[in-house]
């Protein structure tokens, strides 16, 4: 009985562990603090910005007369917007900077799962969509701006792209 279960889910289960390695390998993440490297401290400023002030008032666009000269375009991204909605999912449970942490994760395993599942509707073997998911999740030793999610997102703290990769990547396996 479990022998066969295993034979029909082995491509699950092996998707399940490739996202929990990944999971694993940015747990550093979740240490108490704020993340501090490059641009985290303003993503979790601009979001916490976002979840107590500008969503409240009903300015999701992020309409702030008070920064930027009340300048709207770009001003805020969607993945505030994302962090905020995780913030409020959270009912009081946990902080900003939290609900931030929870988003990064968010971002970082989405492509992989999303990688996996694109393959695996235009047909590609279980084998070749696994290791693509794999590859995609481990982090590569000369990662540079600009390349590898690991520096992208953890990093950096861009969650727009890897969102942005995992919705395209939705998109083709549903509209193929």
């Amino acid at each position: 009985m479990f022998q066969r279960y295993l034979q029909e889910h082995s491509e699950k289960i092996v998707l399940v562990l490739i996202v929990l390695i990944a999971v694993l390998s940015i747990r550093t993440l979740f240490h108490d603090g704020t993340p501090i490297t490059w641009d985290h401290p303003l993503h979790i400023m601009a979001s916490w910005n976002m979840a107590d002030n500008l969503l409240p008032q009903g300015k999701p666009l992020g309409y702030d007369p008070y920064n930027f000269c009340g300048w709207v375009f770009a001003q805020y991204p969607a993945s505030y917007m994302v962090v905020s909605v995780v913030y409020y999912l959270g009912f009081g449970l946990f902080s900003i900077v939290q609900a931030y942490k929870i988003t990064i994760l968010l971002a970082y395993i989405l492509p992989i799962v999303s990688l996996y599942i694109c393959l695996k509707s235009l047909g590609f073997d279980a084998k070749i969509a696994l290791s693509a998911a794999f590859f995609q999740s481990i982090t590569f030793l000369d990662e540079k701006l600009g390349v590898g999610i690991y520096f992208q997102v953890v990093y950096a703290g861009n969650l727009q792209q890897p969102f942005s990769i995992a919705l395209l990547l939705i998109a083709v396996a549903m509209f193929h």
